[in-house]
């Protein structure tokens, strides 16, 4: 009963809408003695001072005092907890049910000390216990009710994008970057860093980084100093423990784990690609591949460390995006928690975008980023829109009604001159309901030629059709 995740969760949740006192039965005791109580009664008291809409939590952290108030109050809302009524009382009665265990407990240890026990106080809160309670038959020894069950809060290196504890995977074609970006994300962490969306990196950290496919002389070293990272902070494979080769076998497995645990404070750990790691798995047999993965997120979830897998896509581009990784769809990215692809922007084959495929453990769905490697740095920056990755990794073949009608309607769209493509984008989707991919395939079979404009973030990208004279 030592986690207070409940109780954090409705101070927050309070501090952003207090209304929801108005109906509520909750009381100090509900919460346990210390900072969460001294700020649920602060709480109360401006609640019922000014009945204002949202409390400040500056004013809220000086009602309470002492040292680390402010810190204190910001991570009661960190994640910017919202709950609805319902919701709301659901959390209360499980606080409650909480706190009379506490005291349940606590009145049984004093008596076995020699205390007297208060027989009624006992049985009041019994009752009071039995009130909150569900009616229902105990759960069946294979199942579980999910009221046994504590929340934890996710944590990340990178918010949103690479949960700790978890499976990441990173897809795309060879050349498309996918070793930059491991790298780029080691580097980062090994100094602390910010991450490439701009929010805010931790203390420094270590990473561990397998890989077959690059020589760590000539390419995995040479790449980490020009990104500006730390090596003494990188392990990479050494030969001295073959097991690490094979990370579907035990041996392998405890090896990594022990140089995890040897090393000390490895939050990344990146497969680069994972086939090479993975022994006899057959990569398109789903149940082998979960069987394989399923130790490796384990384990990432033992040691606190982000799991990061990279693997090549097929060669099928009549696939949509998401079937595109190499083996089953099910197996590589069912397992993991967050997914990305990386892909080369169509106007801009220089540019290179990560694309979030799949985000289960995201308050919301990273956008994407695009970036480009200029002297040995990877720089990024924001896309301007949002490119479909169907139209380069190949949803569709470039036949059938669509793609023709597509055709036809760029002709005629585009007649009167040059249009920028991410209006063309909204056109077509609101004139004819076209795909982007059936846009992108219709401009490949028609010789349009992108053209750029503009820098950095105001760089646009317009379409013309060829041989046009203004």
């Amino acid at each position: 009963m030592k986690s207070t995740h409940v109780e954090r969760g409705l101070l927050g949740a309070l501090i952003l809408r207090p209304g929801l006192l108005e109906d509520s039965d909750l009381r100090d005791f509900d919460f346990p003695a210390g900072r969460l109580r001294e700020v649920f009664s602060a709480l109360a008291t401006i609640w019922e001072e000014s009945r204002p809409a949202e409390i400040d939590p500056v004013i809220l952290a000086e009602r309470i005092g002492g040292n680390g108030a402010g810190e204190f109050i910001g991570g009661l809302l960190d994640g910017g907890i919202t709950l609805d009524p319902g919701t709301f009382r659901g959390r209360v009665s499980e606080a409650r049910k909480r706190a009379l265990t506490t005291r349940i407990l606590g009145t049984i240890e004093r008596q076995a000390k020699g205390g007297e026990l208060d027989l009624d106080e006992v049985q009041g809160d019994l009752e009071a216990y039995r009130a909150l309670s569900e009616p229902g038959v105990d759960a069946p020894p294979g199942l579980m009710r999910l009221m046994a069950v504590d929340p934890v809060p996710v944590d990340w290196i990178w918010r949103n994008y690479l949960p700790i504890g978890q499976g990441s995977l990173i897809s795309g074609d060879p050349g498309d970057g996918k070793t930059w970006i491991g790298l780029d994300l080691a580097a980062r962490l090994s100094l602390g860093a910010g991450w490439p969306d701009g929010s805010a990196g931790d203390a420094p950290a270590n990473s561990i980084y397998l890989s077959l496919e690059d020589n760590a002389a000539d390419t995995l070293r040479p790449r980490l100093d020009s990104l500006g990272g730390d090596p003494d902070r990188v392990f990479i494979l050494s030969m001295k423990r073959p097991e690490l080769l094979n990370l579907s076998m035990g041996a392998g497995l405890k090896a990594l784990e022990h140089e995890a645990a040897v090393i000390g404070n490895v939050r990344l750990v990146v497969v680069d690609p994972i086939l090479d790691f993975s022994g006899r798995v057959k990569a398109n047999a789903a149940e082998e591949v979960r069987a394989f993965l399923e130790p490796l997120i384990e384990m990432a979830r033992r040691q606190r460390f982000a799991l990061v897998i990279i693997s090549h896509l097929n060669k099928d581009a009549s696939m949509k995006a998401m079937y595109r990784t190499m083996g089953t769809t099910s197996g590589w990215l069912g397992r993991c928690r967050a997914g990305f692809y990386l892909f080369r922007d169509p106007d801009d084959r220089n540019t290179r975008i990560l694309h979030c495929q799949k985000a289960n453990l995201a308050p919301q769905e990273p956008p994407q980023i695009a970036f480009t490697i200029e002297d040995g740095r990877v720089v990024y920056r924001d896309p301007g829109q949002q490119i479909d990755p169907d139209a380069d990794l190949g949803a569709t073949p470039g036949q059938g009604r669509e793609f023709s009608a597509a055709a036809e309607w760029l002709k005629t769209v585009l007649s009167d001159g040059p249009v920028d493509v991410k209006d063309l984008m909204r056109m077509g989707k609101e004139e004819g309901g076209f795909s982007q991919a059936a846009l992108y395939r219709a401009k490949d079979k028609l010789g349009i030629k992108p053209t750029l404009h503009g820098f950095g973030r105001f760089k646009t990208s317009q379409w013309e059709l060829p041989g046009r004279t203004s």
